[in-house]
């Protein structure tokens, strides 16, 4: 929940950066490498769009019409697999990865929605609010439309996501590495996944301690803070070792650290805001203390101690990686 109110905040910033579409050159944004524009000549408009952009695009706009949190949920997950289905052919071990990641994502939730009556409650609350703030609107066309901000901001967050693996025009040792980090930080992420799940399963208000939880408070959001930031990197070392040309090195790095660096953003801000509800619900249990004090938070914004505007007692903990 914390990591979907820290999505509004970053679509505000995001939808700036997504108007320079309009005046980006063919050869910035075509997934091959461009070609050379001549001295004087005017730069052209793409012919059509690039698969890449309608993958990332097309998931969170369609999202948008059916509810408010699919958009940073199945939009999200289904993005990133698309993507890497039509980028295979470019780096085929990373945008497998991506593709793995995306499904198994999305699969997720889908389970967790399905059989999860605390999620399913919650996602009802999400949605009464949604509904609540444009209550004053005439139709359902205009209700929807008040939400293509916020899509589209995402729609470019995952398109910088992906972004690196249109920089891995060659694979060498770097690459290989930092792909395996990216596959290392997802595991992380679904193993805490899956454990959290399992133990809540049983009992919902548990503090889940064993497992990869013995070491790591928030496996979920620490993995996937590795994965993309390996994922980053990979694009980096794919592009010192490439042959891309200067306009399109230049569009897809800017994309790929603007959407590292949007995610690594939303995910602390999800860490920091996990890490206040668990110490408000079990800060005074012996069973917290001792098990912060031998784990790791890993990294995070931490939350202000400002008065709460919704009581401890009308939210849950999450249940899960799902922006």
């Amino acid at each position: 929940m914390k990591m979907r109110r820290a999505m509004l905040a970053l679509a505000a910033l995001l939808l700036d950066s997504t108007t320079a579409w309009t005046t980006v050159p063919r050869s910035v944004i075509t997934t091959t490498p461009p070609a050379i524009i001549p001295h004087g000549g005017a730069a052209m408009m793409p012919t059509a769009i690039p698969p890449e952009i309608v993958t990332s695009f097309v998931p969170p706009l369609a999202c948008m019409f059916l509810r408010y949190d699919y958009i940073v949920s199945y939009g999200y997950g289904g993005a990133l697999a698309l993507t890497g289905i039509v980028l295979h052919a470019v780096a085929p071990l990373q945008s497998a990865i991506l593709t793995l990641y995306g499904v198994r994502l999305c699969l997720f939730l889908l389970a967790r929605n399905l059989f999860s009556q605390r999620m399913q409650e919650m996602q009802q609350r999400i949605e009464a609010k949604a509904l609540a703030r444009n209550s004053d609107d005439t139709s359902w066309l205009q209700r929807k439309l008040k939400l293509l901000p916020l899509a589209v901001s995402c729609g470019y967050l995952y398109y910088g996501l992906s972004a690196p693996l249109l920089l891995q025009s060659t694979t060498n040792v770097a690459t290989q590495i930092c792909a395996a980090g990216t596959a290392l930080g997802f595991a992380i992420a679904a193993l805490g996944d899956t454990t959290k799940s399992w133990v809540k399963r049983n009992d919902p208000d548990a503090l889940v301690t064993s497992g990869i939880y013995s070491v790591l408070r928030h496996p979920n959001y620490t993995g996937e803070i590795i994965g993309w930031t390996m994922n980053c990197a990979a694009g980096v070392a794919g592009a010192i070792h490439g042959n891309l040309r200067r306009g399109a090195l230049a569009w897809y790095m800017t994309s790929s650290v603007l959407g590292w660096l949007g995610i690594v953003f939303v995910l602390m801000q999800a860490t920091g805001g996990l890490e206040q509800r668990q110490k408000e619900k079990y800060g005074d249990r012996a069973e917290y203390k001792e098990w912060i004090d031998k784990t790791w938070s890993g990294w995070m914004v931490a939350k202000k101690e400002t008065p709460p505007v919704i009581k401890v007692s009308d939210t849950v903990e999450e249940g899960g990686t799902g922006i």
